[in-house]
């Protein structure tokens, strides 16, 4: 039987915060124009922002991308599977990862939809707050993009203080905003959380009490506001392990990060150790006085080629050594050795035979202590 492959629990982390601009590498700027993409230190950047910028709340967003979220992404399509909304206040990239849900084979693949977006702030006209919200609808629910049973992960400056709590609703029946969180509410926060309603999502930061919650000090009051998010699908939520306002700074900012854990599964390569090695080799040829001459003078001309003294007076580990490298070498392997399961019986053995020669032999018995 061919060996089946294994898998374990792997716990992957997604982070977002708002950022003070990316001007200071001086052609990073010029790179990073409508919807490009580039890769620096192994690491791939996927941004979208104007052709030409006005100081902070240029609506440039960018997603980077670990060198293992880069292969996800490749493994969705490449460069293909990338969006932008039409505000450019958003842009979302696709991931496939393995990830089996509870109860459903870990071998199963599963699609991430990750995206980035930055609200206008309480400043901007309702006209442009429109756009950003209906922009940001469509892209999560491109069917270009996002494909059935992809699991939704939206990392968002909202520019909107949320609260904490559901009306009517607590624990699993919970709405759109957890128990945990700062209590202030403002109109955008109202307007956001009416958003998580209408699509089901909900703000996971909101489902794990941390010790600080605020992302953003105000300047002028100095208080602390919960204005970046991570927005996931209801029915995902549980794919999470933890998520919160991180005590660190990604990049240059007056934001704080804000962390999220996503539970997917990672195969185990396992390493066929000697002894493994070994025993899938034929030893058939060792049974004649031959066969055993042949190695063991294969063994002595390796023990001098390795430590260029006589057998005599190498160690033991060196003629052990020397005796599993020469195994591995000249005796060839068992056919069909991977596909023999424990305890599977040897060439040659038909079981059906073996079982009829003992029914015979068992009546023989029995007929002659009968007579």
């Amino acid at each position: 039987m061919p060996r089946r492959k294994s898998y374990r629990s792997d716990l992957q982390s997604i982070y977002t915060q708002n950022m003070l601009g990316i001007k200071t590498d001086t052609g990073l700027d010029e790179l990073i124009g409508y919807s490009q993409e580039f890769v620096r230190d192994g690491y791939t950047l996927v941004g979208s922002a104007p052709a030409q910028q006005h100081g902070r709340g240029s609506m440039g967003v960018c997603i980077v991308l670990s060198p293992r979220a880069e292969a996800a992404r490749q493994r969705a399509g490449g460069s293909t599977p990338v969006a932008r909304s039409p505000d450019g206040r958003s842009i979302a990239v696709r991931l496939v990862v393995r990830g089996g849900s509870r109860g459903k084979q870990f071998s199963r693949m599963m699609g991430i939809l990750l995206v980035s977006g930055y609200a206008p702030t309480s400043a901007h006209s309702a006209a442009e707050i429109d756009a950003y919200y209906e922009g940001l609808a469509q892209l999560i629910a491109l069917r270009e993009l996002r494909q059935p049973g992809d699991v939704l992960v939206l990392c968002a400056d909202a520019n909107a203080s949320i609260g904490r709590g559901s009306l009517g609703c607590d624990g699993e029946r919970a709405g759109a905003v957890g128990p945990f969180g700062l209590q202030h509410l403002n109109d955008a926060g109202r307007r956001l959380r009416s958003f998580m309603e209408v699509h089901q999502l909900c703000s996971l930061t909101s489902f794990y009490r941390k010790q600080y919650y605020g992302t953003w000090i105000h300047p002028c009051s100095r208080l602390p506001h919960q204005l970046d998010h991570i927005i996931v699908s209801r029915e995902d939520r549980r794919r999470f392990t933890d998520c919160g306002s991180c005590p660190f700074q990604l990049v240059n900012s007056d934001h704080r990060a804000v962390g999220c854990r996503m539970q997917v599964v990672a195969s185990i390569r396992r390493k066929a150790d000697q002894r493994s090695k070994l025993l899938g080799r034929c030893h058939s040829s060792l049974y004649t006085e031959g066969g055993r001459r042949d190695y063991a003078d294969a063994v002595v001309q390796r023990l001098a080629a390795d430590t260029g003294a006589e057998a005599s007076a190498s160690s033991y580990s060196a003629v052990a050594a020397a005796m599993e490298a020469t195994a591995l070498e000249v005796l060839p392997k068992k056919a069909n050795a991977g596909h023999r399961g424990r305890g599977a019986a040897p060439h040659g053995f038909n079981a059906r035979d073996a079982l009829g020669r003992r029914r015979s032999r068992r009546r023989a018995e029995l007929g002659r202590g009968e007579a």
